[in-house]
């Protein structure tokens, strides 16, 4: 899943610039793409095998549209130099949805899990854009924010439709937000996947 989601989070992934940047990044998708969907089939069941099936499927369409489509591929290289710029702070946008995703297992009320995910995904956008913002012009125009914001969008459409319609832009996150632990946990994963998979494997 590198390809397809560690330009926000990995200090060490950049996003591309460049054609042949561009290139490389295209040409990692299907690899990427196969070892999850190899790692879903191996390792996953029920409920996380869905959603992690969901959000390749979805990770996979919107790459597959930045590689293809050549005005799409122009804009997504336009706004690199933007993400790149901003990378110290979503990057600290990423540790951070990590941390809060990881702690929520600990939750003693199951029910109040997946609407907790469903609100640290929505922060972890909103932080994320945020950053962007706070850069400005001309390093980061509005359309490269609007671009950042519909990639977001795009790319979690089908797995935040499944579990979460009810909480975006809901003043319900407010107070479900307040109850999560938000200091760095003993296991420290690079995405917010397993902490994910761990959150399914409770309820």
């Amino acid at each position: 899943m590198r390809s397809l989601i560690g330009q926000y989070g990995f200090s060490d992934h950049k996003w591309p610039e460049k054609e042949d940047e561009m290139q490389s990044w295209c040409k990692a998708i299907p690899k990427d793409g196969k070892a999850a969907k190899n790692y879903v089939k191996k390792c996953l069941h029920g409920m996380s095998g869905t959603i992690m099936s969901v959000t390749i499927y979805g990770a996979e369409k919107v790459a597959r549209g930045y590689c293809n489509n050549p005005q799409e591929r122009d804009a997504y290289m336009s706004r690199g130099k933007c993400g790149n710029k901003a990378k110290p702070g979503t990057t600290k946008c990423w540790n951070n949805i990590i941390n809060v995703m990881t702690n929520i297992k600990h939750l003693n009320v199951s029910s109040a899990k997946i609407p907790s995910f469903c609100c640290s995904f929505f922060e972890w956008r909103d932080c994320t854009l945020n950053e962007f913002n706070k850069m400005g012009a001309p390093v980061c125009s509005q359309q490269d924010i609007e671009g950042f914001s519909s990639h977001i969008s795009r790319g979690s459409l089908d797995p935040l439709n499944m579990l979460c319609a009810d909480y975006d832009d809901s003043d319900k996150c407010d107070k479900i937000m307040d109850k999560i632990e938000r200091k760095p946990t003993t296991t420290r994963f690079r995405t917010m996947f397993p902490a994910l998979m761990e959150m399914f494997d409770t309820l």
